[in-house]
């Protein structure tokens, strides 16, 4: 016979879907994304998405490192000369058997 369910049992569905609600409160929308980009004078059809290539590779490695160091409130990740090593290894193989997509304003 099963154990009955604590309350606590019962309650835990609620209580996780409670915090993706509020997690979803703090994302942006799609509507404040459009308006953001109107405000900076952009469109959507000022974005290209294109695959990286080896030249993405310093700005990448930039990139992971400082959003790597935000998200752990640290600043002892690692350095941007690992991450670029990291990528460059990535982005090398041909054929490549993944995918890496790069987001850029029309000027670059």
């Amino acid at each position: 016979m099963k154990a009955p369910r604590t309350l606590a049992d019962r309650l835990a569905p609620h209580v996780a879907a409670v915090r993706r609600w509020l997690a979803a409160r703090g994302r942006p929308t799609g509507a404040g994304n459009a308006r953001r980009l109107r405000t900076r004078g952009e469109s959507l059809d000022s974005i290209v998405l294109r695959d990286a290539v080896a030249a993405d590779v310093p700005a990448l490695a930039e990139l992971h490192v400082m959003l790597w160091n935000a998200t752990y409130r640290t600043a002892r990740g690692p350095t941007v000369a690992t991450r670029a090593a990291q990528w460059a290894r990535l982005l090398a193989p041909e054929p490549r058997t993944g995918f890496v997509l790069v987001l850029e304003d029309r000027t670059g």
